[in-house]
């Protein structure tokens, strides 16, 4: 099965509908003034999607479909209250676990709920408390978790129990630095893989799980721009990310954390096939 959007009045108000892949056939179900995104749960029949209100566009209703059954029976599983907080739902890459989302300019909250359960209640992972900005990451028997907590204005890394996820029991991973923005992180089965910024320049902190490897990715250019692209493969070893650079031109790069070897998979063309470096000085200063 596959769940797809299509917003026809440009106004992000998408219709989900779902279609079965085998045989081409596109089912009844329609979901009308959504987000366009939408979460399976494990039993391939349980979809969660996030509706907008009519008026303000406002994300603030999660519902939750069973296929083959009336659209208009959805259950309403969660709704944000507070207009100051936009919502969402999504499977964490580990796909164990369905996540509610709630944030507004300063502040973030989640609730999870195991895949495999989608009857069950969600929960709430940690308590909203304003000014607090965190994200959360799955992986085997830990979440873990980037938070601004405790001045932590450059976010640091956490990780706590997967039973026990009140900030009490937050462990730290990686500190605080006030030069060095901790970005986001992407979860690998043999990697874990940091993105950080440091004198505006962003750099990939490769971490084994195993303790035995710790290093950046290296770049030859003094000035570049990278960034993380999509990897929702948990079991890949192959971590794609864009770059681009004076030498450079913009390229997407596989880069693999085992062999530690790069590959271009897609390079913007030059106007006439060479990029060459060029650096021109003014004759006069005035």
């Amino acid at each position: 099965m596959a769940c797809f959007s299509v917003d026809t009045v440009s106004r992000r108000q998408y219709t989900l509908q779902i279609k079965n892949l085998v045989t081409g056939e596109i089912y009844p179900d329609t979901v009308k003034n959504t987000t366009g995104s939408a979460s399976w749960a494990s039993d391939n029949k349980t979809l969660f999607y996030t509706k907008k209100d009519r008026v303000t566009l406002r994300s603030h209703k999660i519902k939750k479909h069973v296929l083959h059954t009336d659209v208009k029976k959805d259950e309403e599983v969660y709704h944000e209250e507070d207009d100051t907080f936009n919502t969402y739902v999504y499977k964490t890459k580990s796909r164990k676990y369905i996540v509610i989302g709630s944030s507004s300019t300063l502040t973030t909250e989640y609730r999870i709920l195991e895949a495999d359960n989608p009857n069950g209640e969600f929960r709430i992972f940690e308590p909203r408390s304003r000014g607090h900005e965190y994200s959360i990451a799955h992986f085997e028997d830990s979440f873990y978790i980037l938070s601004n907590a405790d001045g932590a204005e450059n976010f640091k890394l956490l990780k706590t129990p997967i039973s026990k996820t009140a900030k009490e029991h937050w462990e730290e991973v990686l500190p605080h630095r006030p030069s060095v923005l901790i970005e986001d992180i992407e979860i690998f089965k043999n990697h874990l893989v940091v993105e950080e910024r440091e004198n505006g320049l962003n750099r990939f902190r490769i971490m084994g799980w195993d303790q035995k490897e710790d290093y950046y990715i290296p770049f030859e250019s003094e000035t570049y721009t990278a960034s993380i692209g999509n990897n929702p493969d948990l079991e890949s070893d192959n971590l794609r990310y864009s770059f681009n650079s004076l030498t450079t031109p913009s390229s997407v790069i596989e880069y693999n954390l085992t062999t530690k070897v790069t590959e271009v998979k897609k390079e913007q063309e030059v106007l006439g096939g060479t990029f060459i470096k060029r650096i021109t000085f003014p004759s006069e200063y005035g």
